[in-house]
Formats: structure tokens, C-alpha cells, sequence
């Protein structure tokens, strides 16, 4: 008898549907919903799968694609986390909000606080990211987007914590002391960077290097400065250093070292 019934569900699909149905476990349309236009994805009798997930709010058993890891509703049912107003529905936030908070893990506002010009990052129920990777230095769990990758790896310590290489104090500080577009420049295209101290010391000193007389050496003689050379010494025992008249030796040879940042 059950070869029978599958003989004759067989006849009334077009030839291969059967094939799709039974060897591929696909969807299939029979030859009257076929002449109609019908799609098999929209029909309401679709046969279980293995993998499926049934959805814990809508009921409904769907591919493990339509949830979020970790999560048992799926993404059309799942609420949004407002980081002011706590969960809300999806249809309380734009098309961005709720791309940003499914797919990047990041916090959210309902349209309604935006309306009143909240931010998300001053609202007190933020989320946790569940594709995240806890940081190595703060203990925090952060979005992958928050670490540097490098050789094809991920580095185990947020951005926020790493500390970057600074060219004026050659030395690795805080990646507080940069800044915005140094630090995205650092950890993007591996530019050299200095930090916020080191520009405002190198302005200082550049501003002090122009009011200076004795700049460099005009006459080509090391040794033994012409009189009229700013570097020829003024009194005895000095020795002289480009912008001696207004710079210490340190502050020259630092601003020497440094002079093509």
C-alpha cells in the first residue's frame, strides 16, 4: 500500500520534482500549483528537516540560519534590546537598528529615543554580544570588530586596551593617548603614529626652531666654522648645536630625530 500511495503522489509531480522531494529533502510544487505560479517557499506545507529549530515564540520550525547563536527565537520573532527602554519588538526601531543589533553586535535606540535625542552608549541596559571575545587585559566582552587582527589572527587584547607604538616617545603607550583617526590608522594600515604629547612638544619646539639665528651650518666646514657661520662658536669653550640661542641640547637633538614626523 505505501508504494502504491507513492507511485501515485509520484505521477501527479512534474518529472524530477519527486527526485527533489525524496532523495534531496527539498520543498516541492505538484503539477496544478505549478500552472498557477505558486512558489514552494511560500507554502504553508513545508516536510521537516533534520537540523530545523523550532522557534520558542512563533512556533514555527526554520533553519538554524534563522536564528542568532545561541539565541531560541528566530530573528523575525526575537526582540531588540533598547539600551534606555530594555526589549521592545522590532517594529519599535529603523531597519538599521535592528541590522546592527542582530548582525554586528552593537547596542541600539528605539525610534522613539531618538526621537528625544538619546544615545545608545548613555543608556544603562547594554547587551552581550554572544559571537563576542573577552578581552585579555579589561575582562570584557567585546564584539570582534573591537581586536586588531594580525598575521590571520585575531589579538587577544580590545583596541581600547592595546597599547600602540608611539614614534616621538619610542615607546608603547595607551591608545588613549592618540588620537581618533592615529588610531584607526595604526591598526588598519600599520601607519607610524604619535601621540597627542609628542604633537603638542613637536609644535612648541618648531615654533621656537624658526625664531632661532643660529640654525645650521652655512659654510660647509665642519671642522671649522667660517665667523660668519651661525655654528662658528661665540665664546670660548661653547659648542654650538643648530638652534643653540633658544633650544637646549636635548630639546635640539630630540626635534632633530624627529623632524620628519
Amino acid at each position: 500500500m505505501r508504494l502504491l500511495r507513492l507511485s501515485l503522489y509520484a505521477e501527479r509531480l512534474r518529472q524530477g520534482e519527486h527526485h527533489e522531494f525524496f532523495s534531496n529533502g527539498q520543498n516541492v510544487l505538484c503539477i496544478a500549483c505549478k500552472e498557477t505560479g505558486a512558489i514552494a517557499r511560500q507554502g504553508a506545507h513545508k516536510r521537516p528537516r533534520e537540523h530545523d529549530k523550532t522557534c520558542a515564540a512563533c512556533k514555527v520550525a526554520k533553519s538554524p540560519a534563522d536564528f542568532r547563536k545561541g539565541g531560541d527565537e528566530c530573528k523575525k520573532c526575537e526582540k531588540v534590546m533598547c539600551t534606555h527602554c530594555g526589549l521592545l519588538p522590532q517594529s519599535s526601531f529603523s531597519t538599521l537598528c535592528v541590522k546592527n543589533y542582530m548582525y554586528h553586535e552593537r547596542n541600539v535606540c528605539c525610534l522613539a529615543c531618538r526621537k528625544k535625542g538619546l544615545d545608545p552608549r548613555s543608556g544603562a541596559n547594554k547587551r552581550t554580544g554572544t559571537n563576542g571575545i573577552r578581552c585579555a587585559e579589561c575582562g570584557v566582552e567585546h564584539a570582534t570588530s573591537n581586536f586588531r587582527r594580525s598575521k590571520s589572527s585575531l589579538v587577544q587584547v580590545c583596541r581600547a586596551c592595546e597599547e600602540n607604538a608611539c614614534n616621538g616617545c619610542r615607546r608603547d603607550i595607551s591608545s588613549s593617548k592618540f588620537d581618533t583617526a592615529d588610531r584607526k590608522n595604526y591598526f588598519s594600515r600599520g601607519d607610524r603614529v604619535t601621540c597627542c604629547d609628542c604633537k603638542t612638544r613637536l609644535q612648541k619646539l618648531r615654533a621656537r626652531f624658526q625664531r632661532s639665528a643660529r640654525k645650521k651650518c652655512t659654510c660647509g666646514r665642519p671642522m671649522g666654522h667660517k665667523e660668519n657661520c651661525p655654528m662658528h662658536p661665540r665664546r670660548a669653550g661653547e659648542t654650538p648645536y643648530p638652534a643653540c640661542d633658544v633650544l637646549t641640547r636635548d630639546e635640539s637633538e630630540w626635534l632633530h630625530a624627529r623632524s620628519k614626523l
